[in-house]
């Protein structure tokens, strides 16, 4: 099969996943967008395929014949539901993806690194969640390490933290900064506006999940793309 013959599947239609769609079908990829809404998507030249993570069936019958997969699923922002989805979501991606011989590309953030007193986060930053969230997406990532140290699939994992920029949904810059402020509403922010803060460009993030894609020699844990951290005012 020819480079340009293969499939990439993305599961996910939220902020990053039709960005990482119209990135990989422009490098002439194959490209099919697995949600599990029924709402439009406008992706001219994207395969779409409706199906639900959380069955295994489902999952496997949507990545069929994929050399690549792309995990872009965020649960409901609830420690409750992160705790009893994720692994379920991603044990059916493992072994799908194990079965195919496809590779498994994973969006992270960074909940599972807690807060390390001000040093930068980089690929080395231990996992030391500091929070119930934090505790879910550590056991995920270290199921995820243990499957690929079993053998049992190939994968690579790719952190980002706040987005910003189109299609972000429930941003701090979009709904939460700009949206109020064109209103002349007043403008409730929650990081820390004086403490250096990394955002990441939603663009940027698709670009850099692509390239991971696209590398079949990547492997283990990456920081996705980002400009250098400032503080929130600035």
């Amino acid at each position: 099969m020819s480079a340009n013959q293969e499939l990439h599947v993305v599961f996910g239609a939220g902020q990053v996943g039709p960005f990482l769609a119209r990135r990989l079908l422009a490098g002439g990829k194959k490209v099919r967008l697995v949600r599990r809404s029924t709402a439009a998507v406008n992706l001219e030249g994207v395969q779409l395929h409706r199906a639900d993570a959380g069955d295994a069936t489902a999952v496997a019958e949507a990545m069929r014949g994929a050399t690549a997969v792309y995990h872009c699923m965020n649960p409901a922002y609830s420690a409750a539901v992160w705790a009893a989805d994720l692994p379920r979501i991603q044990a059916n991606l493992v072994a799908a993806c194990g079965r195919a011989g496809a590779r498994l590309i994973v969006l992270d953030n960074l909940y599972a690194l807690g807060k390390p007193a001000g040093r930068p986060l980089s690929e080395a930053t231990p996992l030391a969640p500091c929070s119930r969230k934090g505790e879910a997406r550590a056991r995920v990532h270290r199921d995820l390490e243990d499957a690929v140290r079993r053998g049992d699939v190939r994968a690579v994992n790719g952190r980002a933290s706040d987005f910003y920029g189109p299609g972000g949904v429930w941003t701090q810059f979009a709904d939460r900064f700009f949206r109020p402020a064109f209103a002349g509403k007043r403008v409730v922010m929650l990081p820390n506006l004086y403490q250096a803060h990394p955002y990441h460009s939603i663009p940027d993030v698709a670009a850099g999940l692509a390239a991971l894609g696209q590398g079949p020699g990547a492997e283990g844990t990456f920081m996705l793309p980002c400009r250098p951290a400032v503080t929130t005012r600035e």
